[in-house]
């Protein structure tokens, strides 16, 4: 009877196995087997300031945020050799005595126990599925990881040309500031000397005033944002070393394989969740399936060695609708992260061609913005002229100075465009190769 009973019992776990394993084995298929073999631009290639790329190498050493991910990749790590060892028996001591007396059956022994063991066989790859899933998170937290590397990599390019911006804008400022000084001592003796009255010398005083202001203004800002950088760096030094906004180099990027969208560590994650999703329903697929564990045990009775073995079979039969629901929320989950990888792939290609089309708009613009305060330089000397050879009015004047400030700024915004332009491409491509 026992035998018979034996024979059934591997016959329904066998006849389970073949009818399940569609369900609850099969690898995850990557989509895009082959992104890794794509080229994509270092932060060395597109960032070409020395200045720059020095600031990049310390905060990637020394910043608080950046060292928080890498710890999070470390944790993922642990847990994927957790879910490997999980296929060995586990043993744990377990010392113990046992005294058994009965006179009237003529019993009296003691049993020592030292160490159990137990041992569940991954037949229905619920282990092999908790540990593809902790190699898929695994991998995602690398990403993350590098996402993280891009975000502070971007963030110390963005706060360096900043600062180079506030610097140009505050040697304008300087310039604009002696220019209308001198523009105010002009009127004074053009006062003195009849050809002015005073509401001319006002409204150049009051602009003059105006520029100072916004000089100390720019000095606040150029000073916050050096904090800013000193976080970013992870450090308390004094002085950042830089360049001048005409001597800063980028990469220019004419055209660009949109297939580098696969690289990037948003795309990247979006489908190693897609894969952890992928295992999920294996998982919950073969939660229905019976569990089988081998335990044993051993100890002394009297004064025998004692060793005991028992195989134990777990089929669920009625979980309240719980593993029901799981199933159907692991599918859930696959649907969502499908339409997550999709819309991040979508998303990536968008953000590539604008960064492209704007890197390559603004370098255009340039050239006009130059022209622009070329031919306002020299418009400001020939009203200056005409305005002490009695043929033109200070109202001429104060428009070209105004003209040409406005446009000397307009033209450091500008060429701030160009750079910030050049850290949305490499953030677009997902920061490059390391």
């Amino acid at each position: 009877m026992n035998k018979t009973y034996f024979v059934k019992t591997m016959m329904a776990v066998l006849c389970c196995l073949t009818l399940s394993s569609c369900c609850i084995y099969g690898k995850y298929e990557e989509k895009h087997p082959k992104a890794a073999d794509i080229q994509v631009p270092s932060y060395r290639e597109i960032f070409q300031d020395e200045n720059l790329l020095a600031l990049i190498d310390t905060a990637l050493v020394k910043n608080i945020d950046y060292q928080i991910a890498h710890e999070r990749v470390c944790q993922a790590e642990a847990s994927l050799k957790s879910a490997r060892l999980a296929y060995l028996p586990s043993a744990h001591l377990t010392p113990g005595i046992t005294h058994s007396n009965q006179p009237h059956l003529n019993i009296n022994y003691n049993q020592y126990s030292f160490a159990a063991v137990s041992w569940e066989l991954d037949i229905f790859g619920r282990m092999t599925n908790n540990k593809r899933i902790a190699r898929a998170t695994h991998k995602m937290m690398l990403d993350y990881e590098q996402a993280a590397r891009t975000e502070l990599i971007a963030a110390v390019a963005n706060t360096y040309y900043t600062l180079v911006m506030l610097d140009a804008q505050i040697i304008t400022a300087d310039s604009a500031e002696a220019n209308w000084k001198k523009s105010v001592e002009t009127m004074r003796d053009l006062k003195a000397a009849g050809m002015a009255d005073e509401a001319a010398v006002t409204q150049f005083e009051a602009k003059y005033n105006a520029i100072i202001a916004a000089k100390k203004n720019l000095e606040l800002q150029r000073i916050q944002t050096e904090n800013s950088m000193y976080i970013l760096l992870g450090t308390s030094a004094y002085g950042i070393k830089r360049s001048q906004l005409d001597e800063t180099k980028v990469g220019m990027v004419s055209e660009l394989d949109l297939n580098v969208a696969l690289n990037r560590p948003d795309v990247r994650a979006a489908e190693h969740n897609l894969e952890t999703a992928f295992y999920g329903v294996k998982l919950a697929n073969s939660n229905f399936c019976p569990r089988i564990t081998l335990s044993g045990g051993i100890g002394l009775l009297t004064e025998e060695l004692l060793m005991t073995a028992v195989a134990e079979l777990v089929q669920p039969i009625f979980e309240n609708g719980k593993l029901v629901a799981a199933k159907r929320i692991a599918k859930s989950k696959q649907r969502e992260a499908e339409l997550g990888y999709t819309n991040a792939l979508l998303k990536a290609g968008l953000e590539i061609n604008n960064a492209i089309a704007s890197q390559k708009s603004y370098s255009e613009q340039s050239v006009f913005y130059a022209k622009e305060v070329d031919a306002l330089t020299r418009a400001l000397d020939v009203t200056r002229t005409k305005m002490r050879l009695g043929k033109g009015t200070y109202l001429e004047v104060l428009t070209s100075q105004n003209d040409l400030l406005n446009a000397q700024l307009d033209e450091i915004d500008n060429k701030m465009n160009v750079l910030k332009s050049t850290v949305g491409l490499f953030h677009a491509i997902g920061g490059g190769q390391q």
